[in-house]
């Protein structure tokens, strides 16, 4: 893991932590939330076993592996293609004078971002490009989570603009 880079944004959401948690712990939660997720097929479902996957509108597929589960507080995991770890995930959510503020942390693993590249060339794009396009991955999905539960609808598909990784236009 590049342990000096995480990508992090977090967004208070206008709603109590528990109407955060109920929607961020129930099964296949990124179909209602997640504004590029086409699917979200469940294998094992809560707690820190749980594992699902999650189908990109560009036909992407990556599994995630859940490490730790938090009741009322969140969750790490593992996400990658087959059985690889790609990045590292962390959720968590925190009483904020307003609501509730939710945060996703991203800590990618360097290595697996075209392994045969020379490592610093891995690191520069990393830095100068994914880490920008994964903020703004983080911002959608916040944005998607926000809108669910306070409206009460699922988000549609590039509600908040397209992604050039996981949903093009």
């Amino acid at each position: 893991m590049d342990d000096d880079l995480v990508i992090r944004r977090s967004r208070t959401i206008a709603a109590p932590v528990a109407e955060v948690w109920a929607l961020m712990s129930a099964p296949a939660n990124l179909e209602r939330a997640h504004p590029f997720c086409r699917r979200n097929v469940v294998q094992v479902w809560p707690g820190a076993e749980a594992r699902d996957s999650i189908e990109y509108y560009n036909g992407l597929v990556l599994n995630r592996r859940f490490r730790h589960w938090l009741d009322g507080v969140g969750y790490d995991l593992e996400i990658g293609r087959g059985n690889g770890k790609d990045a590292e995930v962390r959720w968590r959510i925190e009483p904020a004078a307003t609501g509730a503020l939710l945060a996703i942390e991203i800590r990618p693993d360097l290595a697996r971002i075209r392994p045969r590249w020379p490592a610093w060339l891995r690191r520069l794009v990393l830095r100068r490009v994914i880490a920008s396009q994964l903020g703004e991955y983080l911002d959608a999905v916040l944005q998607g989570f926000d809108h669910c539960i306070t409206t009460g609808q699922p988000v549609r598909r590039n509600q908040f603009g397209p992604h050039p990784l996981f949903s093009p236009a």
